[in-house]
């Protein structure tokens, strides 16, 4: 049995023993001393320590003269311990390389360590004097998973604020520029890695220290109750105690007496008579004279004029207290709004907010009028795809085909979230922001939009009869047979026949803004500058 586990069984003993009378520090020296630790377990111990901690060259002489082989390749402790060196050097790019070159899946199943290192490279940009560089970094890496996690949200805002002061080292987040934020972080992804390679965090070694402490200090706490209680109580409460006369003269005592020491209701000249000096009860303080009268007045006491002035200073210092977060707050939205980061909370629908949508109050004037165009277009295929679902539904009451209509189900479940993912936005945020690689993307997913609804609206005997769409081709194909089922099919033509001009015409806007405005040459350049970042 390894030493860890033998330290925490002595614990659970030790315990048990506390329970029912007090061990002494002699009794607990004697209880380690009584442990036989075995040199093999103590040289895994220490080797366990090593290997966490990437000793290892010590690691690998100890393997030489102990003979004791650790648990995990000693090459990967020098992969790792590269990862940390980067992190705590700052260099956060080459950290994250190389933990992907160890591990791909580590990065991808940690989120969390993902935003620290992210968040790390901010700082180390802002410490360098990158204001511009920190920026676009904090807008285009860190700020969308902020909008995914509020964690993340508070801690970006946090790094963002180092911005808003001139004094950075003795402002309220200045500690994010000291060598510990990099320690933490080094130590963070070193935890993962071991994690990864199935191996414990942290060393066994200093655990069993901390529980010998702990077990040490609650032992000595345990004792200082006990001694406590003993001065307090150091009486025996069963043993027979010599029998009290309070009649009798002076303080002598006589048997045959009451073993109760008296009280005020056995007291019949208080003056007179002293209290015995053994006696276990205490003589009753005398009533008011008017204790028993329902109607007497009672006297509160007030607050003198010193209470009053020190409750007064108190609420002053809450007053300024709440003033100074109120401020800190404020800096922090005001570097997040210079550093681009938008907080996008749900307010469209106003009945029912599940998407952000604030045209009026986040977009330039001059493209207003543009976007409410393409605002439109997104509630048109969601009209049309929900039509489509009608539409279905009657042709398949009709004909008795199922499938059209669960088609018809994949298209408006996938097709409204899709739209608003893909390209709207994508095109807000382009708009908000002017950036030219959200426009690419935007033009990408609009144009298969496009496809997509002029295909609908002719639905091409392709998939199931193209029954699955409400469009030109089966709705002539069923108004013959079926009139009702054909006139939702031509009004379901309709909608995506509109859908699709409405979209051609916004998509011709959004591309002369974006020739126009420059946005075209300046996403070449970044396009180049990422090609040749990537061939260096």
């Amino acid at each position: 049995m390894s030493l860890f586990w033998v330290v925490i069984r002595q614990f659970s003993e030790i315990r048990n023993m506390a329970a029912k009378k007090l061990i002494t520090r002699a009794e607990w020296e004697k209880k380690l001393n009584d442990v036989k630790v075995g040199r093999e377990d103590m040289n895994k111990l220490v080797m366990n320590f090593l290997v966490t901690e990437g000793y290892v060259e010590v690691a690998e002489k100890f393997r030489t003269e102990s003979g004791t082989e650790p648990d995990i390749d000693l090459a990967t402790i020098t992969d790792r311990m590269m990862v940390k060196k980067a992190v705590q050097d700052g260099n956060v790019e080459d950290a994250i390389e190389k933990v992907n070159d160890l591990n791909p899946e580590i990065l991808d199943t940690n989120p969390q360590l993902f935003f620290h290192l992210q968040q790390q490279r901010l700082i180390e940009l802002i410490r360098n004097g990158k204001v511009e560089e920190a920026l676009e970094f904090a807008q285009e890496e860190l700020a969308p998973r902020g909008e995914e996690n509020q964690s993340f949200l508070e801690e970006l805002e946090r790094t963002v604020a180092l911005l808003a002061f001139e004094d950075i080292a003795n402002s309220p987040v200045g500690d994010l520029l000291d060598m510990s934020q990099r320690f933490k972080t080094a130590s963070e992804v070193n935890a993962a890695i071991l994690t990864s390679q199935s191996h414990e965090k942290d060393p066994k070694l200093p655990s069993l220290l901390k529980i010998l402490v702990m077990v040490q200090n609650q032992l000595e706490d345990s004792s200082r109750r006990s001694n406590k209680m003993a001065g307090r109580y150091d009486r025996n409460p069963f043993e027979e105690e010599e029998e009290v006369n309070p009649f009798a003269e002076g303080k002598g005592r006589a048997s045959g007496q009451p073993k109760f020491g008296g009280g005020s209701f056995f007291t019949t000249n208080p003056g007179s008579t002293p209290p015995a000096a053994n006696s276990r009860l205490t003589p009753l303080p005398p009533e008011p004279a008017d204790f028993y009268n329902p109607t007497a007045t009672v006297d509160i006491p007030l607050d003198n004029a010193s209470d009053l002035r020190k409750k007064e200073r108190e609420l002053q210092a809450k007053e300024a207290e709440l003033t100074r977060r109120e401020q800190e707050v404020r800096r922090k939205e005001e570097a997040a709004s210079r550093a681009g980061i938008v907080i996008e909370d749900k307010n469209w629908p106003p009945f029912f907010p599940i998407i952000h949508n604030d045209i009026a109050n986040e977009i330039p004037v001059h493209l207003q009028r543009m976007l409410y165009v393409a605002f439109t277009t997104f509630l048109g295929i969601t009209l049309a795809l929900f039509w489509n679902i009608i539409a279905v539904t009657t042709a398949w009451i009709r004909t008795g085909d199922a499938t059209i209509w669960f088609l018809a189900i994949i298209y408006f479940i996938a097709g409204v979230p899709g739209a608003y993912f893909m390209w709207y936005r994508p095109l807000y945020r382009a708009c908000r922001t002017e950036s030219a690689m959200k426009f690419g993307l935007f033009f990408l997913a609009y144009g298969l939009h496009i496809a997509f609804c002029i295909f609908a609206a002719v639905a091409p005997p392709i998939v199931f009869r193209g029954r699955s769409l409400a469009g030109i081709l089966p709705a002539v194909e069923l108004i013959g047979n079926q009139v009702l089922v054909g006139i939702f099919y031509f009004v379901g033509f309709s909608i995506f026949a509109l859908e699709s001009v409405l979209s051609v015409w916004v998509i011709q806007q959004v591309f002369m803004y974006f020739r126009g405005s420059g946005k075209a040459a300046e996403m070449k350049r970044e396009a180049a500058r990422g090609a040749l970042r990537a061939a260096v």
